[in-house]
C-alpha cells in the first residue's frame, strides 16, 4: 500500500484515502468513481478513478493524463463538456463504471500517517 509513483497508478488509492478524509470532514455523498474504458476517444486512459463529492467531480490524479489537464487537481461539473463526466459516460457505455464508498482497504495505517502531516500544517 503506497504512493510512491503519485498521481500515476495511484489514483483509486488517492481517491479513497481523500474520500475517507473529505467522509470524516463532514462532507456528505461522498462517492469512489472507477472506470475501465478501452475506446478511441480516450487511447491514454485505460482506467481511471476519482471522486463524486456533492455532485461535483474531484480529482487528485488528472495530471498524469497530460492531454486531458495539467492542474494538479481538477475539480468539474457533471456535464457533457467536461472529459470526466464524458469518460465516466463512455465507461456506463461499456459496462464497467463503478461507484462505491471510500474505505481504506488496509492502507490504515498509511491513511494515518497522512492525516498526522495534514494535522501538522
Amino acid at each position: 500500500c503506497g504512493l510512491n509513483s503519485f498521481p500515476n497508478g495511484v489514483c483509486f488509492l488517492s481517491s479513497s484515502l481523500l474520500g475517507v478524509y473529505l467522509t470524516e470532514l463532514g462532507c456528505e455523498d461522498v462517492k469512489l468513481i472507477s472506470a475501465n474504458v478501452d475506446v478511441d476517444e480516450y487511447p491514454d486512459v485505460k482506467s481511471h478513478a476519482w471522486l463524486e463529492v456533492e455532485g461535483k467531480y474531484v480529482d487528485i490524479t488528472a495530471s498524469q493524463f497530460s492531454e486531458r489537464t495539467n492542474a494538479r487537481i481538477t475539480v468539474q461539473n457533471k456535464c457533457a463538456a467536461e472529459w470526466l463526466f464524458a469518460y465516466a459516460q463512455a465507461a456506463r457505455r461499456e459496462g464497467t463504471y463503478r461507484e462505491q464508498k471510500p474505505d481504506l482497504d488496509n492502507c490504515l495505517s498509511l491513511y494515518n500517517l497522512i492525516v498526522s502531516k495534514v494535522k501538522c500544517i
